[in-house]
């Protein structure tokens, strides 16, 4: 067995011993009871230098940390910094052995991201998942819970590179937005299907939006939603939050699988149905396999007219490590290269005829595959 050499690690309420022992246990997959010396030094030179960096960090901060724009830059230039070199010390090793390093990375700094409720609620998984609807909702708020200690400031660093997701969720807001108030008024509702609903915060801000025009408020087409999610209480938390809308004409909640939706019943007398389908944050959960037949299934409901819109991470530009390290949230990699491939592949045995483009969010991390049916 490799044995830890100085520097020793600093640990704030946990001795060098005890995260020496903790390291001894991350062993290869095949039960060697050895230790690649790679991450021996990632742990005893690069996180004692975090966390002594945190003790720091610790010291400096105010009760106006958050306002402190150079000093949280520090901070995030060195979390940053020390995730890069753990991705580096992963680099090549069994997925088992990089996740266990990953789980005893975050012991290590446990002591200062303690109480923060976004990363908690992440690593404690309360739907079984992370980026559940709550998640996704303190993330569009984009105010930290909490405004003392560390716990705060790891707060703002996650809320900061959560920056793409709420550009997306305001690209699909304007989108819906622009077909509300370009329809014509006395037609037929308009009819939406949202994959994965979540937190339907589209709607909600769109709501906030209509009501706060007041008297000046524009005229808009009413709209029948449809929102499709596995999962029971989120259903019922869209629910309570559109209960009072004044967009939508009717909201119908369907809890169903992703994989097999179209299969049931209900979507039967459902093809061409939907002026907009639209899915976001859930592409990169799933294989290529299974998002093609989500993709394919999701289309043969759009009409005419209408149009399928499937969002997607960048894999060469939005920051994977962050979530991964801190949060244990782990995303399929796809280039928009890659993922247009997909999604026209996916559309290769689509009847009649269709238009496909790929749109960014301002910062580039985030892109829509949208595909019109001509």
């Amino acid at each position: 067995m490799v044995r830890l050499s100085s520097p020793q690690v600093i640990s704030k309420g946990k001795s060098s011993e005890a995260i020496k022992v903790l390291v001894e246990q991350i062993v290869p997959v095949d039960g060697e009871s050895r230790i690649n010396q790679k991450i021996m030094d990632f742990f005893v030179v690069e996180v004692a230098q975090y966390q002594a960096l945190l003790e720091g960090f610790e010291r400096r901060f105010t009760s106006s940390m958050l306002q402190d724009g150079k000093l949280r830059s520090e901070f995030m230039q060195a979390s940053d910094a020390i995730i890069s070199r753990g991705e580096q010390a992963v680099a090549g090793l069994e997925k088992d052995v990089a996740r266990r390093v990953k789980t005893l990375f975050r012991e290590a700094i446990k002591p200062w991201m303690e109480g923060n409720p976004f990363i908690e609620r992440c690593l404690g998984k309360p739907r079984g998942y992370a980026g559940d609807y709550v998640m996704m909702d303190m993330g569009y708020d984009n105010q930290p819970i909490l405004t003392e200690g560390l716990a705060g400031v790891f707060d703002r660093y996650f809320l900061d590179h959560y920056e793409c997701v709420r550009q997306r969720k305001d690209k699909l807001r304007d989108a819906i937005r622009g077909r509300i108030l370009g329809s014509i008024q006395g037609s037929s509702p308009m009819r939406m299907l949202s994959l994965g609903s979540g937190p339907c915060r589209e709607w909600v801000d769109l709501e906030r939006w209509y009501r706060s025009e007041g008297a000046q408020a524009p005229k808009i087409q009413k709209t029948t939603l449809t929102c499709l999610d596995k999962d029971p209480v989120v259903l019922a938390y869209g629910k309570q939050r559109l209960a009072d809308s004044r967009l939508l004409e009717s909201v119908e909640y369907v809890e169903a699988d992703l994989f097999r939706f179209t299969r049931g019943e209900l979507w039967r007398n459902r093809e061409q149905f939907y002026d907009l389908v639209y899915g976001l944050g859930i592409a990169n959960y799933f294989y290529d396999a299974m998002l093609e037949n989500v993709i394919a299934s999701a289309f043969t409901l759009v009409r005419p007219g209408g149009e399928l819109m499937i969002t997607h991470k960048d894999s060469e530009t939005f920051n994977f490590p962050v979530a991964d390290w801190l949060c244990d949230w782990v995303f399929l990699k796809r280039s928009a290269e890659e993922f247009s491939r997909l999604f026209t592949s996916a559309l290769g045995e689509v009847r009649g005829q269709f238009a496909y483009r790929l749109e960014p969010v301002p910062n580039g991390e985030i892109f829509f595959g949208i595909v019109k049916r001509l």
